[in-house]
């Protein structure tokens, strides 16, 4: 009976509130501050992270500004994207190990390159629910990753895509589905090939905006962004992983303590 009762309330949901919200991000005396300063800190926040919050529902997101570029929300009790339609310059969204069930209400994030969805319940990729702008993508751990063909009818579907799972996309993948191939990316190819074998074990922490990063050395640090995930895995037993695995700088919250999240 204790530990019934103890499992149910690790599973209790939790609001995604502006209370979360600031008791993550901002400095403990925020409550001291008045309105617009707790605004103004907001909107300087450009990585969101809420993720093993329990969060059963994505709310209450309208008073971030336009800096906000990522969303950790991994490790939640989500069952839904929704209510992002505030954050447009997203880059980068993390919703793994969550309980979603289907892609929608993403078409609108013109900007998004990174999504990880692994580790939910998506029993189907609807091409058109993807922003074209994507060229990351993971849906390790859904159903929809075990049926026949899922991969090459994914790079089929999403010709834009450079990583899928955590590997690349090949151009000898996108040829057997019918997509075209400059002679260029055939020698790109076989380049990154070369300079990925030589530089796999280079330091992964180069502190470059994301929105900088060229998908050419995001593919080729691949191996590093194992190496790293397997590593974070280990001392943490979570998904914080996406980060690591393709260089995206540390969070750059103004007056946050460092790194206590």
């Amino acid at each position: 009976m204790e530990e019934s009762q103890e499992i149910n309330e690790i599973e209790k949901p939790v609001r995604l509130s502006l209370h979360l919200i600031c008791k993550r991000h901002l400095p403990p005396d925020t409550q001291k501050s008045n309105q617009e300063e707790i605004i103004e800190s907001l909107n300087k926040i450009t990585h969101l992270r809420l993720d093993r919050e329990k969060i059963k529902e994505i709310d209450s997101l309208e008073l971030l500004g336009d800096k906000c570029t990522n969303l950790y929300l991994q490790c939640n009790l989500i069952d839904k994207i929704q209510n992002l339609e505030c954050l447009k310059n997203l880059s980068f969204i993390s919703l793994s190990n969550n309980r979603i069930k289907k892609i929608e209400n993403l078409k609108h994030l013109k900007k998004l390159l990174c999504l990880d969805l692994s580790e939910n319940q998506i029993s189907e990729v609807d091409k058109d629910e993807v922003p074209p702008s994507v060229i990351i993508l993971n849906l390790q751990g859904n159903p929809c990753s075990k049926y026949p063909n899922y991969r090459l009818n994914t790079i089929h579907d999403l010709p834009k895509l450079k990583q899928l799972d955590h590997v690349d996309v090949t151009n000898s993948e996108k040829k057997s589905v019918g997509l075209d191939v400059s002679s260029d990316e055939d020698e790109d190819d076989d380049d990154d090939d070369e300079q990925e074998a030589t530089s796999s074990n280079n330091d992964p922490g180069k502190n470059e905006s994301f929105q900088m990063i060229s998908a050419g050395i995001m593919l080729r640090s691949q191996k590093r962004a194992e190496e790293s995930l397997r590593e974070h895995k280990l001392h943490t037993r979570e998904l914080d992983d996406l980060r690591i695995s393709w260089n995206v700088p540390a969070s750059t919250r103004s007056s946050v303590a460092a790194d206590n999240l």
